[in-house]
């Protein structure tokens, strides 16, 4: 081996020893992917502690391109978006019509033992496989409740369902043929300027609508409709395996007569806010700094969607630097919030005090707060002393900046806005 590999330390180190391993495969896909070739392998294996060791889970699927009418759909194209491009493995170009989450395969990141077990007991594919490899795959009954606690909705399974279900949405068929309804997956606002692609599925806790069990672990997309930008639907999926509803999925469907911005829109949103711009300015007038915005999150919230959003800061010239969370941005409604936790980001967008509460019990509600009256300049003054007032507003937000004090920054960047204002009509 020192020779294949020109490694004289194989032989002279003092670590290698009796008990030393060489592992030929060693990405968990791989390995997976040698003790059951007639299997396709997940693009984005996972981590895991169970019983005190980590392992890999990896999701298997049986595919076939034979399955009678049935359309033909290419693995790559459904699966492809921003994250097949950085983090996840890129699914083969094959044509199939046939996909079933089958196997769930462990990998133990110590010592590289595969195993694979039975999960969808009633695929008939699965069934042919394992008279074919006898004991190669154990019964889904062998699934220790530690693993089973770990095991999720498959990611790539779930794109390939919202590429089919961007058409087969539609229950009518003079309304299928015509394609009138057909929805469409948005693009990421928060991937790479240039080279657009499809936003990511994403794993989230959410309360669905008329559900009381709680948050539920669920795998998450929207769509838009097929000619505007603006919101369609909201997807999910339970993702927990322990519950019986897992693999459920609901789809909240918007009115055809509401307009509630898609992602594109509020990220633009986002961006365009005076109050965030200003907060921003001396990170992006900073030529050694870069902003880098992160997954921007639909979440089913009290009858209507919350978007989320973090803000991170990089220094670019530190060695080993790394992105810091410097804001989070949320907004329910038409107002956008900031601050440097989500709560925070939330009270400036609802337009809480410190120390309210929301509630969604209209019996324990209490009437809801005067928003705060904000502390615009009275009427009857010159335009000089207009932006005056804007300017004081300016300084006041500054220094509230430099205390960490988002919401009152938020505040007087508004009330500045206002002054601007005024002094604009004084002028005219």
């Amino acid at each position: 081996y020192a020779f294949k590999f020109a490694e004289p330390n194989i032989i002279l180190s003092s670590r290698v020893n009796p008990a030393s391993r060489i592992l030929y495969e060693r990405h968990p896909r791989d390995r997976v992917q040698k003790v059951a070739p007639w299997l396709t392998i997940d693009g984005d294996p996972y981590p895991a502690v169970v019983n005190g060791r980590v392992v890999w889970i990896v999701d298997g699927y049986t595919t076939s391109n034979h399955y009678p009418y049935s359309q033909h759909r290419s693995l790559r194209e459904a699966t492809a978006d921003t994250l097949t491009r950085t983090a996840t493995a890129v699914l083969p170009t094959d044509q199939v019509n046939y996909m079933r989450n089958s196997v769930k395969a462990v990998v133990d990141a110590y010592d590289g033992t595969v195993d694979l077990y039975q999960w969808d007991k009633a695929d008939p594919v699965l069934k042919t496989w394992m008279k074919v490899f006898p004991g190669v795959v154990k019964p889904k009954s062998a699934i220790s409740k530690g693993l089973l606690e770990h095991l999720r909705y498959p990611v790539d399974l779930f794109k390939v369902q919202r590429d089919v279900l961007r058409e087969y949405h539609v229950t009518d068929a003079q309304t299928f043929y015509k394609g009138e309804e057909r929805w469409k997956i948005p693009e990421d606002p928060a991937g790479a300027q240039g080279t657009p692609s499809l936003q990511p599925p994403y794993y989230l806790s959410i309360s669905s609508p008329g559900e009381k069990a709680g948050p539920q672990f669920s795998l998450t997309t929207v769509y838009l409709p097929n000619s505007r930008q603006n919101l369609a639907s909201f997807v999910s999926v339970n993702s927990e395996a322990t519950d019986k509803n897992y693999g459920k999925m609901q789809i909240l469907q918007l009115p055809s007569d509401t307009q509630v911005g898609g992602p594109s829109q509020i990220a633009n949103t986002f961006s365009s806010d005076s109050g965030m711009k200003q907060a921003l300015l001396p990170f992006s007038q900073d030529k050694d700094t870069r902003i880098q915005r992160g997954n921007l999150l639909t979440l089913p919230v009290g009858g209507g969607l919350l978007y989320v959003q973090p803000i991170y800061i990089q220094r670019e010239a530190a060695e080993g630097a790394y992105p810091v969370l410097q804001f989070v941005v949320a907004s329910f409604g038409k107002d956008v919030g900031f601050g440097q936790t989500l709560d925070e980001a939330l009270r400036v967008a609802l337009k809480l005090q410190a120390g309210d509460i929301p509630t969604d019990d209209p019996d324990d509600a209490e009437a809801p707060a005067e928003p705060a009256t904000p502390d615009v300049p009275a009427a009857g003054k010159t335009t000089s002393q207009y932006l005056e007032d804007a300017s004081a507003r300016y300084s006041e937000a500054q220094a509230a900046l430099r205390e960490g004090d988002l919401a009152g920054y938020q505040r007087k960047i508004e009330d500045m806005n206002a002054a601007i204002e005024q002094a604009q009509k004084a002028l005219k």
